[in-house]
């Protein structure tokens, strides 16, 4: 971040902190503060107290799965109450910050029910709360679809003088950085990488869960420009590198010669039936350079072949 002093990570748990600056330690300015649970009212408020005053915010925190069973309890209250709850921390804490990009999701913009051609950021999920509480899958695309619109409505009414942004990346694929005891705690989106190195695609892949996808590295790059392009406020930007099916992961990955043993010798192609998405303001306004799928594939596949020598 070319222009911040003082970057301030939001975490967790304490042992989550040290796990990030543990990875980082050439980063001397970087630093943590605990939040505990995100739910909770004021869980941003020590983040934000600070010598330096703030200029900016990040927050990219929110549950991504389908294994909920109390959807309300695990999904929706998580990603309302920790999205409005961040901003209402900096209304009273944090007066100095300008500008906030929201890690938002293509699931708040995609219509579950009927897909036009093509998506833009004037599209939004008509999910209703009974829906969301209907089942897992729903759910997940309700818990973003409210938690953007609370932040929308609350910058509206309460902060209209930050500028709010807001990146909607579909499944996000690349290396994985974070710290990993096993393949099991790998996160969604790189799952089915996850599951055809381990062998489990042998006898045959499943038909592909998700096709839109965008490499975790643009998506970083979208948020660090959101908040240093002054243009970027009070826009959202759909985030899409293209898309993918199993059978496309099978093929890169057989170029691994690690993987050769572990990989079905053939894998049936699907037809992609996905609407577009209109990255147009995410490459015009914040220069972003998709990158492509076979480096979205091979670099999470190098980061993670330690699992499986």
């Amino acid at each position: 971040m070319t222009d911040f002093i003082t970057p301030l990570l939001a975490v967790r748990t304490e042992s989550k902190g040290r796990e990030i600056l543990n990875a980082h330690p050439k980063s001397n300015e970087l630093s943590h503060v605990v939040t505990g649970d995100i739910s909770k009212l004021g869980a941003f408020h020590n983040a934000l107290q600070s010598d330096s005053p703030f200029d900016a915010v990040i927050h990219s925190v929110s549950p991504f799965h389908f294994r909920s069973t109390d959807h309300k309890k695990e999904m929706l209250e998580p990603a309302i109450s920790g999205t409005v709850g961040i901003l209402k921390d900096i209304k009273h804490h944090a007066p100095s910050v300008k500008k906030v990009v929201i890690t938002s999701s293509m699931a708040v913009v995609m219509n579950p029910f009927s897909a036009p051609a093509k998506y833009t950021a004037e599209d939004w999920n008509p999910v209703t709360e009974e829906q969301a509480l209907s089942n897992s899958g729903l759910a997940y695309l309700g818990s973003k679809t409210f938690a953007e619109r609370s932040a929308g409505e609350f910058i509206k009414k309460e902060l209209p003088s930050v500028g709010l942004a807001t990146t909607n990346p579909p499944a996000v694929l690349g290396p994985v950085l974070h710290h990993l005891k096993s393949l099991a705690d790998i996160n969604t989106s790189n799952a089915a990488i996850a599951d055809l190195m381990q062998g489990k695609w042998k006898n045959g892949a499943p038909p592909t869960f998700t096709k839109p996808w965008v490499d975790v590295r643009d998506v970083a790059m979208a948020h660090v420009n959101a908040l240093e392009i002054s243009e970027a406020a009070g826009r959202r930007f759909l985030l899409n590198g293209g898309y993918v099916t199993n059978a496309d992961y099978v093929a890169i990955a057989k170029k691994n010669p690690l993987l050769k043993d572990k990989l079905p010798e053939t894998v049936d192609k699907e037809e992609i039936t996905d609407s577009e998405v209109d990255t147009e303001p995410a490459e015009e306004i914040l220069g972003i350079k998709f990158r492509s799928l076979e480096e979205s594939v091979t670099d999470p596949i190098t980061s993670l072949r330690r699992f499986v020598e």
